[in-house]
């Protein structure tokens, strides 16, 4: 399924959902921040190739500030 002018459109997920929904797919409920990167582009067409990525800033954003998500050091990409 495409918009109108041929792109694949936007999820309608939030950002703080997609990150959750990674976390849920990983190993230990534990990713990378480019392994949240990796798995939206995988899942979701209208993330790969953009133009901007300020999407990625908006991730970065989320997980900075939301107390739902805690950052663990030593965590290495698999």
């Amino acid at each position: 399924y495409y918009t109108a002018n041929g792109l694949p459109p936007k999820p309608t997920y939030s950002y703080p959902e997609l990150i959750f929904m990674a976390m849920q797919e990983a190993p230990q409920n534990q990713i990378t921040v480019s392994g949240i990167y990796a798995w939206i582009q995988d899942k979701f067409s209208y993330f790969k190739n953009r133009p901007s990525k300020s999407w990625q800033n908006s991730i970065r954003h989320c997980l900075s500030l939301s107390s739902a998500f805690q950052k663990v050091e030593g965590v290495k990409d698999q």
